[in-house]
């Protein structure tokens, strides 16, 4: 059975279709495991192209839950996140991401040449330059530093799962870092892939936002 994952405050989430579960390290360094189902999405929105978005919609769900349950986990008592703090981050962070990802590269592109092909070119090109941009930067926070890193030991975990080894700390060493079902992979290729494809939108330039941002959404919904 398919097994995927994601990097999650001081740990690590591994999901299948049935099962989740969060293993974080403590700030007394003890490991703490927290096991649940799966959300999974009801049979009947097992159709061609709704089950995509449908499912991607449940992963995101376990998703949050995990990185919400390993935050918690860092904080005392007195300091867990309310709902009305979770949910205003995940707001803002959103906001912030259309901000950046869709509004700054469209306009610079839209300065530059206002229409057609070579615009939705410069679009495209603005988006790749200021997510590796961001990328780069925020890797040079510790925090998120030691977040990437358990991004890189969970594809490790997962490819060592895949080749039907024993799951041991040298078995799991010997693997890349690298996965190519890794969410960030999958970003690039919609990245790329989208600069060909909308390219040939034409259109007033609310439309061709409009178009752009409803590809942004469907990329953060396929995060993971």
């Amino acid at each position: 059975m398919n097994v995927g994952g994601q990097a999650v405050v001081e740990g690590v989430m591994m999901r299948n279709k049935e099962r989740f579960a969060v293993a974080v390290r403590l700030p007394n360094g003890k490991v703490k495991v927290l096991k649940d189902k799966s959300a999974f999405f009801p049979k009947w929105f097992d159709i061609f192209f709704v089950r995509g978005a449908v499912g991607l919609g449940y992963t995101l769900y376990d998703g949050v839950r995990a990185l919400i349950w390993s935050s918690n986990q860092q904080l005392g008592k007195e300091e867990k996140l309310s709902k009305k703090e979770i949910f205003t981050t995940i707001g803002l962070s959103f906001l912030f991401s259309i901000l950046l990802f869709i509004i700054v590269p469209f306009f610079f592109a839209h300065f530059i040449q206002s229409e057609g092909f070579w615009f939705n070119v410069l679009d495209g090109f603005f988006r790749v330059i200021l997510f590796l941009s961001y990328l780069l930067l925020i890797s040079m926070i510790h925090d998120v530093k030691t977040l990437f890193q358990y991004h890189g030991a969970e594809h490790k975990t997962i490819y060592c799962y895949e080749a039907g080894e024993k799951l041991t700390l040298p078995n799991v060493k010997k693997y890349s870092r690298f996965h190519p079902r890794c969410g960030t992979s999958f970003i690039f290729i919609v990245l790329f892939i989208s600069i060909f494809i909308f390219s040939l939108i034409t259109g007033e330039l609310l439309t061709k936002l409009g178009s752009v941002s409803r590809r942004k959404n469907q990329m953060i919904s396929s995060c993971r």
